[in-house]
């Protein structure tokens, strides 16, 4: 028969049990505050933090995470194979599933910029950092980690490297603008003189038919001549502009027309009804715009339609106090040929360089740059955008007129 235990046996189990009890309270009451501490840290960090069971395809998700996705409800609606994967933009799907899996095979860490669709629609940058856990046999079972929006930063970078870009082009043009004009101030003063003296032999001459035709032909290419002294001149800043305000509908529209006659290249023109005013020199822009629909018709080889768009847009400049929007009046022109190489693209306005070939009958390659030059003498910009085998759009951002609107030619 077992042995009862005794009163003081009772007592001392009673009492035990009475300090265990007092210990796990104290322990949960430890956990729930770490657990508090780490909840009101994980919502406090600018971070989202996701925990991923690799085992059962389950995340859990701070509220964090949510907003940075645009997810909501609780707990967020994260699942890896639908709501997450299914949002990579498609050029950098590649780079971040090769990274993760890379991981998950223990070959390196996890860390990777990308963008991810935003529920709005929108694609956000995002930086991303996980840590996955192996069991005793090197399989992953788990992964932990965080996420950020780095939109900002991306655009600041952006906007930097086009700053840079811009400031650097500026900088290569003026130094062959500073040569460019010496030459051709030289070079425009002895076509002078070789003109004058042409004439002089012409009055000699008028009796001897093949002497004055080649004379005539010799004064022809020193006009010609003095036509290329005229666009290193614009180039280099040596002719003063002279300008009108007015819009400029009606000089884009006359410069089409001229520099496409004769062609079979068509041309579609939108303009908004109520095109802003710009102060703009007319025969410099009409130089600038005949030669970027020359450069659209050149690269169809005279075929197809070059589309031409004059709009009224509001840029904010975030240096500006109150964010104050700019008016500008953009103009695109936009071709479907065969398209600029990416790592080329930086080179279009480059003096002399060309993809027409080094010596042609469509060119020296100084078009651009003198595009480039007029459009940045006006206060504007000139950008190119294109895509091999789709075409190429060249955009002209002018600022918009201060002054009362006068009619435009």
């Amino acid at each position: 028969m077992e042995e009862r235990p005794s009163y003081e046996e009772l007592e001392r189990r009673v009492k035990q049990l009475e300090e265990e009890t007092v210990r796990a309270k104290r322990i949960e009451e430890k956990l729930r505050e770490s657990e508090e501490r780490l909840t009101l840290a994980l919502e406090a960090t600018s971070d989202g933090i996701w925990d991923w069971d690799i085992i059962n395809n389950r995340t859990y998700a701070s509220s964090r995470c949510g907003e940075i996705l645009g997810l909501t409800g609780s707990p967020v609606p994260l699942k890896t194979s639908d709501t997450w994967s299914s949002r990579i933009h498609p050029d950098d799907y590649e780079l971040v599933s090769k990274l993760l899996l890379d991981h998950l095979a223990g070959k390196a860490p996890f860390d990777v910029e990308y963008r991810h669709r935003h529920e709005s629609g929108e694609y956000r940058w995002q930086s991303s950092r996980g840590l996955a856990l192996f069991d005793e046999d090197g399989n992953p079972y788990r992964m932990v980690g965080s996420i950020r929006d780095i939109s900002e930063r991306k655009r600041a970078e952006e906007e930097k490297a086009g700053l840079e870009a811009r400031l650097k082009q500026a900088q290569k043009m003026e130094a062959l603008g500073a040569l460019a004009g010496g030459v051709a101030h030289d070079f425009n003063n002895l076509l002078t003189a070789i003109l004058g003296n042409i004439d002089l032999s012409l009055l000699y001459v008028q009796k001897e038919e093949r002497a004055s035709n080649n004379l005539i032909k010799a004064k022809n290419a020193c006009k010609r001549a003095k036509d290329l002294t005229r666009q290193f001149m614009t180039f280099a800043k040596g002719i003063d502009t002279v300008k009108k305000t007015g819009p400029l509908g009606k000089l884009i529209r006359d410069s089409a027309s001229l520099v496409l006659a004769g062609s079979s290249t068509r041309c579609d023109f939108y303009e908004s009804d109520d095109l802003w005013p710009v102060d703009y020199d007319s025969d410099q822009m009409k130089q600038a715009i005949g030669n970027l629909i020359v450069n659209a018709s050149d690269a169809m080889q005279e075929e197809g339609t070059v589309e031409i768009t004059a709009e009224n847009i509001r840029i904010n400049s975030e240096g500006d106090s109150n964010h104050q929007a700019h008016r500008q009046v953009k103009i695109s022109i936009r071709d479907h040929g065969k398209g600029i190489p990416q790592d080329v693209l930086d080179k279009v306005f480059d003096p002399y360089y060309s993809s027409k070939g080094v010596v042609t009958q469509k060119g020296m390659g100084l078009g651009l740059s003198i595009c480039y030059s007029i459009i940045d003498r006006h206060d504007g910009r000139i950008e190119v955008k294109s895509e091999v085998g789709v075409g190429t759009t060249f955009e002209v951002y002018l600022p918009a007129s201060e002054n009362g609107s006068e009619p435009g030619q």
